[in-house]
């Protein structure tokens, strides 16, 4: 079955969610906590994956939050980033098209949803032990849409990465550090040319960990009425 959207009705319904962005026109937050991005260098919001999605550039157009205008988006135990990507720019060193960020690199605080290489999804918690990092072994390509998941599982020892639901994982434990730096979308905190060239949309964050069900029913709408687009969470 096709990818479907995820309902903003049934997403709200989870006490766990703490940002929700849709990308339908100004970068208005449909989740509990209002946290409104600010737009810098007008982004395209044009046809996405789902309705309208956002066309960035990198350090020209992107998305962001102060920092105290985002408490709720500090993680310290289990929580969940996702979004679905579509790069128009694979090019790329170690860590580039950087398309959610929440991180102080000095000192190396906080959180990033990545490409390694411009190709690999990479998903960082800077504070864990054993690992602070997991890098997907599947790659993106230039043109497609792409469903990107991060999730730290403090309960189960787990980071992990998923692309359009294919997991990688490696065992993580502790907690993240406070990164008190500004939340992204489209960009990083330290070098604005990682950021990110091509189309995001339906960007969520929680305070839990998704399971691995719930990530692979996002992906494929299992859970999902196709003609809707809505979904609930199993």
């Amino acid at each position: 079955m096709a990818a479907v959207p995820i309902s903003e009705t049934t997403f709200i319904d989870d006490a766990n969610l703490q940002g929700y962005w849709g990308q339908e026109s100004n970068g208005g937050d449909s989740g509990p906590n209002g946290y409104t991005l600010t737009e810098t260098g007008s982004p395209i919001h044009s046809a996405g994956k789902f309705g309208n999605g956002v066309t960035f550039v990198q350090a020209s157009k992107y998305q962001s939050i102060a920092d105290a205008s985002c408490p709720n988006l500090e993680m310290s135990g289990s929580f969940t980033v996702s979004v679905w990507a579509k790069p128009t720019n694979t090019a790329g060193s170690w860590a580039t098209g950087y398309m959610l960020s929440k991180r102080l690199f000095t000192p190396d605080r906080g959180y990033y949803l990545a490409l390694s290489g411009g190709v690999n999804p990479i998903f960082y918690a800077a504070g864990l032990t054993t690992n602070v990092q997991v890098v997907s072994t599947g790659a993106v390509a230039n043109g497609n849409w792409y469903h990107i998941v991060g999730v730290y599982d403090s309960v189960n020892t787990k980071l992990k990465i998923f692309l359009d639901s294919v997991k990688t994982e490696v065992t993580a434990s502790g907690a993240i550090t406070d990164s008190n730096s500004i939340f992204y979308i489209g960009l990083n905190s330290n070098n604005t040319a990682e950021g990110f060239d091509g189309e995001i949309d339906d960007v969520a964050v929680f305070n839990r960990a998704l399971t691995d069900a719930e990530v692979l029913s996002i992906y494929n709408g299992s859970a999902a009425k196709a003609t809707s687009g809505f979904f609930m969470l199993l």
